[in-house]
């Protein structure tokens, strides 16, 4: 509980530092904006490109997770070929989002070219049942984690 508290009240602290220290953050207006899937339970943003693409996830009213890419009010909906569900993290400056999807027994993770709709798997760590996909920048360099049934790995 402790360590919570201590984390908040960094946060507030940082934030009031930036106001207090830049003119430009405390005058800046924000402007939010109500993204859902159709037919969704949740909606979740992940990653967001220089130009205005976001990408994520929205969940369907059967637990289902639909890979989703949000522009200017246009929400596609895009779904590993083959598999039960696909999310998105992060997504560069180039329009390659990293995902995961699976088929309810293994899980992987690949890269998404959100430019021309192309899927690029990425290997598997072997002896693992789950392989994610997390962050991604604009080197192409990417993290993720990695399951074996026991124990998680952060993987990079």
């Amino acid at each position: 509980m402790n360590t919570c508290k201590t984390f908040l009240g960094l946060i507030i602290l940082t934030l009031t530092s930036l106001i207090a220290i830049s003119p430009v953050f405390a005058q800046t207006h924000y402007t939010f904006t109500e993204v859902d899937g159709p037919g969704s339970y949740g909606t979740y943003l992940y990653g967001i490109r220089s130009k205005g693409l976001f990408s994520g996830l929205y969940e369907d009213t059967s637990g289902y997770s639909h890979g989703l890419l949000w522009t200017k009010g246009k929400l596609p909906t895009v779904n590993h070929p083959g598999s039960l569900d696909t999310e998105f993290g992060a997504i560069n400056d180039y329009g390659l989002a990293i995902g995961n999807y699976d088929n309810a027994v293994v899980g992987s993770a690949a890269f998404y070219d959100a430019l021309f709709g192309v899927w690029i798997p990425l290997a598997d760590i072997s002896r693992t049942v789950i392989n994610t996909g997390n962050g991604i920048n604009n080197l192409n360099q990417a993290t993720g984690t990695a399951f074996d049934g026991t124990y998680s790995n952060g993987i990079g």
